[in-house]
């Protein structure tokens, strides 16, 4: 759960500093997150498939 929590909120409480260091405008950001809001079911699916050692 905090992992969906931090893929999802992350960005938005970080955005101007994301913004700044990487000099991405607005328009930038929204398509990074529209591509995030893609990518994170496909994460947060892998995350959920992985299996690990007995």
């Amino acid at each position: 759960m905090a992992n969906l929590v931090g893929l999802t909120i992350f960005p938005f409480v970080a955005r101007p500093i994301l913004q700044k260091v990487a000099d991405v405008d607005d328009t930038k950001f929204n398509e990074l997150m529209q591509q995030r809001k893609e990518l994170i079911p496909l994460w947060m699916k892998s995350m959920l498939q992985v299996h690990t050692p007995k």
